[in-house]
Parts: structure tokens; C-alpha cells; sequence
């Protein structure tokens, strides 16, 4: 199948290099900043020049004229042997919120929605914020520490509404949601659309009991626990709230605990050819983080619709044009624990062995103890 010419240029001002001769590009839904490494080969430093570009001026890296990342030139690094090989990199303009501590006159903040102290905290390092979701009501008070990084601060606040914080290639922040519901995106079948993939599976993150203590002023003593039923022996997993929490919400969170740690407990890993979903077709939208595909595997037993959780365009000579997608459940991606669970279309799942997120996997059990 031939796969779409794509040009990749670095625009700084109204100049743009484009002669690259291998780049990597990554996009991701935990990471809320992207980032890209572009390398050229066999410069002639005394006859050509090197390039003139330093680590921090404001860029764009584009593919085929879409921005896919807006933001910062970030490193450079030469070498020479054969001529000289350039390289640079670039992060998208939210690194600065990623990097940096909290810059608000007070960082106390009361009867305020979640996209107004979004706003608010992002505003000292000029990164624009989009609300793509209902964040729900102001929150009573919120405190962001001087001494924190503004998306540490900015997670409290996503663990605590279930939300997330991702970036585009504009360089805008975007709070959003787990898009385990979204439409298919694509279907990737063994033997027809990958040239490799990769399954990785681990219980040293799961536990057969996860236990919340929490308190409030009518509750001193608050417990709950879920028993994640695939566990065979005891594994016992105790934390206290980061804030105050009776026993319902204590409930809650033991729950979120376990359907994300089972659903990180197997990942896979897909390269596909191209950069776009349709790698034949220019005008095939690129892969994009926090979409949803559909893998079917009768060999390893998967036939799941999975969230794309990160995205990694390369090319280089040896390795042509090739797209790398991390996939994994969408419940293993929630920042606050699902309202129902379901099996993959097929009726497969490779959950250690068919186990999945129904009946008795969650069950109630014992709240408390072993």
C-alpha cells in the first residue's frame, strides 16, 4: 500500500526548515505536553554553515501545514563525524506549566469552577485553556501551593472531578474526559493493518483489596474498600484520602484504585505504516490521543474498542514513516471510577485470562478487611 507524502517543517517566524532526515513526534493523554526531536544528516558545517537555532525560541512543527505541536524549541545538539548530524527539539507551549511552580498572587480560590482557576493558574505563562466538558459545580475553596508545579495542582483538581488535562497542537491546555464512549476510529486487525504488536501485562500494580481510611466531622473513622476478584492470594493495598471523605466516598475511591490498575495491568503496543489512519490518503486525519480503536486478535484473544492513549509519529531511513500507538482498556485511563463496565464486542477479553470488569470482579465483598 503506498503511504501519503508528509512533509514535516519546523516554523520559526516566516521561515520553515524542512529538509529533515528522520523526526520523532509524541502525543499523549497523561503527559498535557507535546514534544518532538527533529535530526538532519551529512551537513558540511564549513561549507553550508550550521543552523541557526537555539534552544527557546517560540516554533511550530507542523505535518504536511497542520500544527502538531506549538510551542518552544526546546535543545539542540551536533555532532560531527562524516559531515555533522543537527538535531532540536521542540515542546509544546504548555511545558512551561509542566516545568514551573505556581505563579498566582494568592493561589487561594473560592466558589470557583474548575476552567476558571484552569485559567487563572495557566495565565502567568500565557497558555490558552479550552473546556471541552462540564466540570460541574464551583468548588467550595481550592489552594494551589506556591511550591508546586501547576499541573501537580491542576491534577488535585482532576482527581477530584474526573477530569483530564491534555494539549493540542495550537499549544492550548484542554480540560476533558476519558473518551472511553467515543466513536471507532479505526479498526486494526492481526494480519491486515500493523506491521507489529506488542503486549505487555504485569500484576505488580494490582491487589486483591483496596482499602480507603477517610474522615469527616460526622464520620472519624470512615472505611471502604474493592476486592479486585482476579487476585488469587493476599495482596492488600491501604491509603488514607487526600481529603476529607466519609465512607461512600471512601467507597469510591477504592474503586477508581482498582479499575485503573486493572485496566494499566495490559497494554499494547501497535506500529502501523503512515501517519494517518488511512496512510494511502492525505486527507485521512492523523492518529490522535484519546480516541478509541478496535483491536481483534484471536491469537492473544482481544476483540476490544481501546483508548489510544499515546501517539508516536517517527521517521527515519531505515525505518521509513511509521506511526507507534499505545492502547490500553479506557477504564485503566479514568480519573474517577466508571458508571458501568462492558466486554468487547466479540465477547473476548485478555484479562489474565478472560477476567473482565463484570460481575464479581468488583464485587462488594468486605469492606474493611481481609
Amino acid at each position: 500500500m503506498p503511504i501519503a507524502d508528509e512533509v514535516v517543517a519546523l516554523r520559526i517566524g516566516s521561515r520553515e526548515w524542512r529538509a529533515w532526515s528522520s523526526c520523532t513526534i509524541n502525543a499523549g493523554i497523561t503527559k498535557a505536553c507535546r514534544s518532538a526531536s527533529l535530526s538532519v544528516s551529512a551537513i558540511d558545517p564549513e561549507r553550508q554553515g550550521l543552523i541557526d537555532l537555539v534552544p527557546g525560541i517560540e516554533c511550530q512543527v507542523l505535518i504536511s501545514g497542520v500544527p502538531v505541536i506549538t510551542g518552544w524549541t526546546s535543545s539542540d545538539e551536533i555532532s560531527a563525524k562524516d559531515g555533522s548530524k543537527f538535531s532540536i527539539g521542540a515542546r509544546s507551549r504548555t511545558c512551561d506549566i509542566v516545568d514551573c511552580t505556581v505563579e498566582h498572587r494568592t493561589g487561594v480560590f473560592g466558589k470557583a469552577k474548575v476552567e476558571e482557576i484552569t485559567a487563572a493558574l495557566c495565565e502567568a505563562y500565557n497558555v490558552p485553556v479550552d473546556c471541552d466538558c462540564d466540570t460541574g459545580d464551583p468548588l467550595p475553596s481550592f489552594r494551589a501551593k506556591r511550591t508546586e508545579e501547576v499541573l501537580a495542582a491542576l491534577g488535585r483538581l482532576a482527581q477530584e472531578r474526573g477530569l483530564l488535562f491534555t494539549d493540542d497542537g495550537n499549544g492550548r491546555l484542554h480540560i476533558a474526559t476519558v473518551n472511553g464512549d467515543g466513536p471507532v476510529v479505526a479498526h486494526i486487525e492481526r494480519g491486515k493493518h500493523y506491521e507489529e504488536l506488542t503486549r505487555s501485562r504485569s500484576d505488580s500494580e494490582r491487589f486483591s483489596l483496596y482499602r480507603c481510611h477517610g474522615q469527616t466531622a460526622d464520620e472519624l473513622d470512615a472505611t471502604g474498600g474493592r476486592r479486585d476478584a482476579w487476585v488469587s492470594r493476599t495482596r492488600v493495598k491501604t491509603f488514607d484520602s487526600e481529603k476529607a471523605a466519609g465512607k461512600d466516598a471512601c467507597l469510591r475511591r477504592a474503586k477508581w484504585e482498582a479499575c485503573v490498575r486493572a485496566g494499566k495491568s495490559v497494554k499494547y503496543g501497535i506500529t502501523v505504516p503512515g501517519w494517518r489512519i488511512d496512510p494511502s490518503d492525505a486527507s485521512s486525519p492523523l492518529w490522535t490521543p484519546n480516541t478509541i480503536a478496535h483491536l481483534t486478535d484471536p491469537v492473544w484473544k482481544v476483540d476490544d474498542d481501546l483508548l489510544i492513549a499515546d501517539v508516536t509519529f517517527s521517521r527515519s531511513a531505515g525505518g521509513g514513516t511509521r506511526t507507534t500507538l499505545q492502547l490500553g482498556d479506557p477504564i485503566g485511563y479514568m480519573t474517577k471510577p466508571p458508571k458501568a463496565t462492558k466486554r468487547g464486542k466479540g465477547g473476548m477479553t485478555d484479562w489474565f485470562g478472560g477476567t473482565d470488569f463484570d460481575g464479581d470482579v468488583y464485587g462488594e465483598g468486605d469492606e474493611g478487611g481481609e
